[in-house]
């Protein structure tokens, strides 16, 4: 049977072999790769689960930056193919991820919709904003905070923040600004970014904010979510907002990697524009890193890698991020397959499976005519 089945495969023409490795490559490419990518995940037990009363722990898993591809940027025949990829591609990376860590609450990091803020259409962003959901659709199991990103509201170069693109946002995902308790976690929503100084509005904003932070319980935790990095900025920037706020942690998206800020002098106030610390990039992380929200007058932030391979990064995952209300938590990344060599190796295919499909013809066609020069009878005698 061996024999036979090599006897068949060497009678194989070109053409034949090439859509017997197209068949294999699609099949490893769209099931198994996806597969093999979830086998190299850390464990969840690399988290510190120390802490056996599943009421002191929050687990949450943290999506940054989709931006769901829209229809104004791409090229008509290739903005479906693309939309239709990228949809399936995050769609099918979080249908790992969800049931894996099982999270109390799910944090999307801004950035959600790659057109949000220049859709010129009600029916544009409701479509956009359908897509949004379907992809990451778990029904009504866990809950979902959102915070707003330049794509979603302007805020970035030219593309300026206007009241009907705030109030759009708001009416279909939640406001820019608030606290959400999660058990002992209050996750705080400050909509801060390179544009604004805590100056003015965005000052009493801040302040009304932090207002509504409830401050009963010593043990319970302060978690800034923003879409982009504060601590990559002076200090003069950031002192009026940590220490208005005054967070255990701040997780954030923007940078498309995996990056750790660690500040040991930020609540403090003085004459230099710096501060100390460190910064650590995360996007070579296996294990687990373990922080604790309660050390004096250390803040720490974590910026969370794209989950989108359209962002033209290596560096594609999820968040996954655990607390304990003692102050220690752990963060980790579930890494998702590299997109882009795959789409190469098939244009490079077709194009290949193309070529040959011309040349074959051709070939054919040759042979023919030889054959039949042969045939013709000999008149020449």
């Amino acid at each position: 049977m061996y024999r036979r089945m090599i006897a068949k495969l060497k009678k194989l023409t070109v053409y034949k072999w090439l859509l017997v490795i197209s068949c294999v490559l699609v099949v490893y490419f769209e099931f198994i790769s996806f597969y093999a990518a979830s086998l190299k995940w850390p464990s969840l037990d690399d988290l510190d689960n120390s802490q056996n009363d599943m009421s002191k722990t929050i687990r949450v898993l943290l999506v940054a930056d989709p931006q769901i591809v829209g229809y104004q940027n791409e090229v008509p025949f290739v903005g479906i193919l693309s939309r239709w990829d990228c949809d399936r591609y995050i769609q099918k990376t979080f249908n790992r991820v969800y049931p894996y860590v099982k999270p109390d609450v799910i944090v999307f990091l801004g950035d959600l919709i790659d057109e949000g803020s220049i859709a010129k259409t009600a029916e544009e962003y409701s479509y956009n904003f359908k897509r949004f959901h379907d992809i990451f659709d778990t029904g009504d199991d866990v809950r979902k905070i959102y915070v707003n990103g330049d794509n979603d509201v302007g805020g970035e170069g030219r593309d300026f923040k206007t009241s009907k693109k705030i109030k759009r946002f708001e009416e279909n995902f939640n406001t820019l600004t608030g606290v959400d308790t999660v058990k002992f976690a209050h996750f705080v929503r400050i909509d801060y970014d390179l544009q604004d100084e805590f100056r003015g509005q965005h000052k009493a904003t801040i302040e009304k904010v932090a207002e509504k932070i409830p401050r009963k319980n010593e043990e319970d935790l302060t978690v800034i979510i923003n879409h982009q990095s504060i601590l990559n900025r002076w200090k003069y920037q950031i002192y009026p907002v940590l220490n208005t706020i005054k967070p255990n942690l701040i997780i954030c998206g923007h940078d498309h990697q995996g990056i750790w800020h660690s500040c040991t002098d930020c609540f403090t106030i003085g004459k230099d524009r710096g501060w100390e610390g460190t910064a650590v990039l995360l996007n070579n992380l296996t294990n687990a890193i373990h922080l604790d929200l309660n050390k004096h007058g250390m803040i720490n932030e974590i910026s969370v890698p794209t989950c989108s391979y359209r962002m033209g990064v290596n560096t594609i995952g999820y968040g996954v991020l655990q607390i304990h209300q003692d102050g220690k938590a752990s963060y980790m990344v579930l890494w998702s397959v590299k997109r882009y060599p795959q789409l190469y190796v098939y244009i490079l295919l077709l194009c290949t499976i193309f070529l040959v499909g011309i040349c074959r013809p051709a070939r054919l066609m040759s042979l023919k005519i030889q054959v039949l020069k042969l045939r013709q009878p000999d008149l020449v005698k």
